[in-house]
């Protein structure tokens, strides 16, 4: 059993990393290009290398997890955001994941957060702090 478990896992971490190195981030003149196969979003210049950190799949839209800056004045901040994808590679926009801090002081939990709730139907994406309430079906 223990085997088993320990396989298992092997094989979801291998197909979850393989999802990641399959979406590249480019360079442009004036923003960086986020691409897997026809799927591909723009995103804007920021002050780092943005880079996908995971993907993930809700029904049928797909998520890919990447750090989008770094921000902040009295407590650095990592942005995380989510570029969000259709069934058919449609670019439906990208939505803040979360925000950590880089500041030993300050912990990340001090930090509102947004909220990505995934029920059987839809994602829903809620961030008062920029005013986004977002749905979108999974089905």
């Amino acid at each position: 059993m223990f085997k088993l478990i320990c396989l298992l896992t092997l094989f979801s971490l291998s197909v979850q990393s393989s999802d990641i190195s399959d979406w590249q981030i480019t360079k442009e003149e004036d923003h960086y290009i986020l691409a897997k196969g026809e799927a591909k979003a723009e995103l804007p210049m920021t002050n780092v290398n943005p880079s996908v950190v995971h993907v993930e799949k809700y029904g049928t839209l797909t998520v890919v997890h990447y750090l989008a800056s770094t921000s902040g004045t009295s407590v650095m901040l990592e942005e995380y955001y989510g570029a969000i994808f259709s069934k058919d590679d449609k670019f439906l926009g990208t939505y803040p994941i979360r925000y950590e801090s880089l500041s030993e002081a300050h912990s990340s939990d001090d930090i509102d957060q947004p909220k990505w709730n995934v029920s059987n139907e839809e994602l829903n994406i809620v961030y008062k702090e920029l005013k986004i309430n977002k749905r979108f079906s999974i089905k």
